[in-house]
């Protein structure tokens, strides 16, 4: 159960930097000169933030990688999630692995179906399980925290420090990081997220970062938006 709970918090990390590109992208776009061609409603309509903003592009499958890792004095973590999303068939299969150090790898196979209430599988065979209410209502409290982004401009944006924190002092960050007992997570500066936009899209295709925490740490962050067919190229 622990082991599930930390992947559980990992995804619920990378979705807010996910839906805070997104965020971005629809608080701050210029507004077109030309009205764009009108598009075919979907056959299903569903309720997800990336299915509206997808369908509405045209990209019914698309990918999107992110990985992390903190380094420190005898502390090394890498972890890698990979969101494989098919409007066409209302599924969004998660692959996440996290090591630290020499430990037995986590692992990770979910899917979350984006047809049937939105439910977050923890099993591609046993949907007999799913994420809980309270569960969905973290991720809920998280997208709050997209607000706190300051001075955005064409290439980076920033969040203070102190809400920085907060996102991180989640239990599963606690112990990536070792943090022990009363300890905070400290993070030293603001955090500045460079990012590129895919141009014919207008969505985010690349965002990165690298911060330090607990004074002796490096924790980096990226993320990729591929669709089917830049995979396919």
């Amino acid at each position: 159960m622990k082991k599930k709970k930390i992947i559980i918090v990992i995804i619920i990390l990378a979705i807010f930097l996910i839906g805070f590109g997104i965020w971005y992208q629809l608080s701050f776009q210029e507004p077109e000169e030309t009205n764009p061609e009108p598009t075919a409603p979907p056959a299903v309509e569903i309720s997800t933030w990336e299915d509206i903003i997808m369908k509405n592009r045209g990209q019914n499958h698309y990918y999107i990688d992110y990985n992390f890792q903190i380094t420190g004095p005898d502390l090394n973590v890498n972890g890698t999630l990979t969101f494989d999303i098919n409007h066409d068939e209302q599924e969004q299969l998660i692959d996440a692995t996290i090591t630290k150090n020499e430990e037995d790898p986590l692992v990770y196979h979910g899917i979350y179906d984006l047809y049937y209430n939105d439910r977050f599988y923890y099993n591609l065979d046993d949907r007999s399980t799913y994420l809980s209410v309270d569960e969905k209502n973290d991720i809920e409290t998280i997208y709050s925290l997209m607000e706190k982004a300051t001075d955005v401009n064409t290439e980076t944006f920033t969040i203070s420090k102190d809400e920085m924190q907060n996102i991180l002092e989640q239990s599963v960050i606690r112990y990536l990081t070792e943090t022990k007992g009363d300890d905070v997570i400290t993070v030293s500066n603001d955090v500045v997220f460079h990012y590129t936009m895919d141009e014919e899209l207008k969505l985010l295709k690349t965002l990165n970062a690298e911060f330090t925490i607990n004074d002796n740490q490096t924790m980096t962050v990226s993320y990729t938006f591929q669709t089917g067919s830049d995979t396919a190229a």
